[in-house]
């Protein structure tokens, strides 16, 4: 990946780079990983937008050949995400979160069609949140309650970790429509870990999102 990123780096300045910015929608699965067992539940959400910038090298890592071609690129975007979990059968958080990507690309290009694979890094914050109280003894997920969540001391709003996935997209010139899914695990903790007298907990978020973008072309 660091090879991967020097190369996106080393042919950015490039006279003849490809340049896109688009929006993108998506639908999420969220869900909180922990170092002991607790009955965390995934949740989904529809609230997951983006403002998006890419740059593809004109320059191939390969020959071309079969009218295919292989090259670099660089993916990153202000988005405006849901990040959540589902406590057993009691409460439901759900958190809204401006998260910044920064991914590089590797492509394969034929006709009209172009793999994707991608990797990198995310940073986020949490804005605000709410939480649903859960009915414990219904069979189903009834909504008792639901109100603003009030971030306490032990709260973490701040995230970074890990990205990755891959898409394809149409080249329609000068439209590109991008369908992607990426994987993104935390490396920060939701709370602070350390619990005077107590333990050492470790809560991750972690998020699959399936999503669409569409392009332009500068």
């Amino acid at each position: 990946m660091v090879l991967l990123a020097g190369l996106c780096w080393m042919t950015a300045a490039s006279a003849s780079a490809q340049h896109f910015v688009g929006l993108s929608s998506g639908y999420a699965v969220n869900t909180l990983s922990s170092s002991i067992y607790e009955d965390f539940r995934s949740v989904d959400s529809w609230n997951n937008y983006g403002i998006v910038y890419k740059f593809y090298s004109h320059i191939p890592l390969w020959p071309e050949g079969f009218g295919a071609r292989i090259g670099t690129g660089l993916q990153s975007a202000l988005n405006l995400t849901s990040r959540g979990y589902q406590r057993d059968s009691t409460a439901i958080l759900r958190y809204t979160a401006i998260e910044v990507p920064f991914m590089t690309h590797l492509h394969l290009s034929f006709w009209r069609i172009r793999l994707i694979a991608a990797g990198g890094l995310y940073a986020s914050y949490l804005l605000d949140g709410t939480q649903a109280n859960l009915d414990p003894d219904a069979p189903t997920t009834i909504v008792i309650s639901e109100g603003a969540y009030s971030f306490q001391p032990d709260d973490r709003r701040f995230d970074y970790g890990l990205r990755f996935g891959g898409g394809l997209a149409l080249m329609l010139h000068p439209l590109e429509i991008q369908f992607e899914f990426n994987y993104a695990v935390g490396l920060g903790y939701v709370h602070k870990p350390v619990i005077p007298g107590k333990y050492t907990i470790y809560n991750r978020f972690s998020q699959m999102i399936f999503s669409v973008g569409a392009f332009i072309v500068l």
